[in-house]
């Protein structure tokens, strides 16, 4: 494999791959979700279930490891309040340096 992953390939990705360095947008947008999820009161596990994706994806999004897809995106936010405040600002999270 030469150099990271194609903005086209992001979400075809394998998960073994090594992801590239988070930016600091995708670690914020990944805090912010990580509060609002604690907040609502949800464990980990069952915010995993109710997104329908693995508690690892969750907590590597929260982590800014990992680019959040546009379902996630959308599962989170009716979840998390509905205020469209992660859809909205999920529009400007890049991956990696820069």
């Amino acid at each position: 494999m030469t150099g990271g992953v194609d903005a086209g390939d992001e979400l075809t990705a394998c998960e073994g791959e090594r992801e590239p360095d988070p930016s600091d947008s995708l670690r914020t947008w990944g805090a912010v979700t990580q509060a609002l999820r604690e907040h609502a009161g949800y464990s980990r596990t069952e915010f995993a279930d109710l997104v329908r994706f693995s508690k690892h994806t969750v907590e590597s999004v929260e982590l800014g490891r990992r680019m959040p897809d546009e379902s996630f995106v959308a599962r989170a936010d009716e979840l998390l309040g509905n205020t469209g405040a992660l859809r909205k600002s999920a529009r400007y999270v890049t991956r990696g340096r820069g």
